[in-house]
């Protein structure tokens, strides 16, 4: 920005925020911020589509034109996912993969004697027959 913001016009852009952009929806996901020392007004956008965002941002900038603020563009945009689908993926894979191998252990450490055959191989004694 050209010149400081004073807490007057913050508190204006704020007001006119909310009944413009944040009076579309039914949280308030479009807040400012502003540092007096940078001189740094930033635009924080949550919990909003992709396809919301440019609108958004027109609106916002038409404020600032309309109050007269000079400002210089900046875009840094830093997209966050709020929800976990990443990390529920991960985990019901990563419980998959371990549940298949302790599966295959399990079933090659089946040592149950069920025939003749198992018991001459394990316990090494003659039957009599089977029931």
């Amino acid at each position: 920005m050209s010149e400081p913001f004073s807490t007057t016009q913050e508190d204006e852009l704020s007001i006119k925020l909310n009944q413009e952009v944040n009076s579309q929806y039914d949280e308030r996901p479009v807040s400012i911020g502003y540092s007096a020392e940078s001189q740094y007004l930033s635009l924080n956008i949550e919990s909003i589509s992709r396809d919301d965002v440019s609108s958004i941002k027109n609106q916002f900038e038409a404020l600032l034109n309309g109050m007269g603020v000079e400002y210089e563009k900046g875009i840094d945009v830093t997209i966050e996912s709020n929800s976990n689908t990443f990390v529920k993926v991960f985990i019901i894979v990563a419980s998959l993969i371990i549940g298949i191998i302790l599966g295959l252990i399990h079933g090659l450490r089946n040592r149950r004697i069920e025939t003749d055959e198992d018991v001459k191989y394990y316990l090494d004694e003659k039957t009599l027959g089977t029931f």
